[in-house]
Parts: C-alpha cells; structure tokens; sequence
C-alpha cells in the first residue's frame, strides 16, 4: 500500500508517519521533495509524509493507495514548536521553552500563527481524508478513523502515539 501524508508543520505528522509505516510493516520516508533531505522518494509499498506546499495537490494522483491530511487546531502550540525547532535547529528533538520564552516572542508567535493557519488551511481543504493532531494524540477520536479508512485490526503500536511522548517539557525517551 501507498500512503501519502499531507501535513501542516508542527502537527506530529512524523511521529504519526512513522507510527503508520510499523503498523503497516512498510517504509517510511520523511520530506523526500525537500532539498536538504537526503531520503528520496520511494518505490513500492511505504508510508510518505510531506509538508503542504503550492505543489501539492499535484500529488493527489493514482499514484497513492490513501492519502491522509493532518493539521494541528492549537495554532498557538503549533507557532511555539515551529519557531523553537527553527531557532535551535532541533526539529525533533525534546526541549523545554525558558521562562520568559513565550512572552519575548509573543510578536513572532502571532505572525507564525498566521502562516500556519494559512497552511492548514489549504490542507483541510484537499478533497483527501482529514485527521488532527488533537485527536490522534490528545482525544484519540480519529484512531478508530483511521483503522477504518486504512482497514487496520489490531493495533500493536499505538503507544507511539502516546501524547507523553511529545516534544516540548518531555523529560522521559522519545519513542519515535
């Protein structure tokens, strides 16, 4: 199966990618179109997550078995991670904001929020199925979705998806 994930930044779409492709038993291939990415595109059956650009809906094609949006609703948790990860170079990695962080950067937040609304956006609406951040790792009410749309049964590594394993104020082992 060919699965292609469109995602905003910032709204777990690697950690629900890489969730997916152990499930699924397939590759997983992150960003392949960014330049400073060295994974490609893969051949055959794998699990690909890109990041929404003016391109995409150029690859809502036959080429994808599923495709599956994720946008995140907590604009404001969103615009913090992104300009943190950009900041410090450590997009996946765990941190926890200084005091005082959020307050010196409530302009660029906002402005960050813009753009990211304007993002999910255009991601919310692609005629492809839709899932949140929110709701695979907070409320969990898109995890029964999911089997469904992608005919999966037993789950075995849904503790992936744990919200504990998220990046910011994590001090325990990031799973994926």
């Amino acid at each position: 199966m060919r699965i292609l994930i469109i995602a905003g930044t910032r709204v777990g779409g690697t950690s629900f990618g890489n969730w997916l492709s152990l499930e699924l038993g397939i590759p997983f291939s992150m960003e392949p179109d960014n330049i400073n990415n060295q994974s490609k595109w893969l051949e055959g059956d794998c699990v690909t997550k890109i990041i929404y650009s003016i391109d995409t809906p150029t690859l809502i094609n036959s080429n994808w078995d599923k495709i599956i949006g994720i946008t995140r609703t907590n604009l404001f948790e969103c615009a913090i991670s992104g300009l943190w990860g950009g900041d410090n170079k450590s997009g996946h990695n765990k941190y926890t904001l200084p005091n005082g962080w959020i307050e010196s950067n409530m302009d660029r937040i906002q402005n960050e929020m813009l753009t990211i609304e304007n993002m999910h956006k255009c991601v919310s609406n692609l005629p492809i199925f839709q899932i949140t951040y929110e709701n695979i790792f907070e409320t969990r009410l898109d995890i029964d979705r999911i089997k469904t749309y992608l005919g999966l049964n037993d789950l075995k590594y849904l503790h992936y998806l744990d919200i504990t394993n998220r990046l910011r104020n994590n001090k325990s082992t990031k799973l994926i």
